[in-house]
């Protein structure tokens, strides 16, 4: 989602980027590690560098200055806000917002399996 400032569109495009790349959830846990920044797109292409070790390709570039999943993104954005998603963590079961502070692995499961009967 691209909700939190400027550069939240260009760091949403980033990770759909270095899924796609094969490195999603090194780069996913550089962006949270540094979620006070503002991020530009030489910073986005520096932190694939840091979190894969290795100099990103330049099809992984192209993908990130060229917003290729910018149109995805949008569409993420709205569909939260037509279910009132304003914040991140945020969980929905059919529609119902879950309290996620109380919740434990057991009634996770029994939520899911009761929203799946109906």
């Amino acid at each position: 989602m691209a909700f939190i400032d400027e550069g939240s569109l260009t760091a949403a495009n980033a990770m759909a980027c270095a899924a796609e790349a094969g490195f999603g959830q090194a780069y996913y846990l550089g962006l949270f590690a540094n979620h006070t920044l503002q991020w530009s797109d030489p910073q986005l292409i520096d932190l694939a560098t840091k979190v894969n070790g290795t100099p990103p390709s330049e099809a992984f570039k192209t993908c990130v200055t060229r917003r290729a999943h910018s149109d995805w993104v949008t569409s993420i954005n709205a569909v939260a806000d037509t279910n009132g998603v304003a914040q991140t963590p945020t969980m929905l079961i059919n529609g119902k917002e879950v309290d996620i502070a109380t919740l434990t692995p057991d009634s996770l499961k029994t939520m899911i399996n009761d929203a799946a009967q109906k």
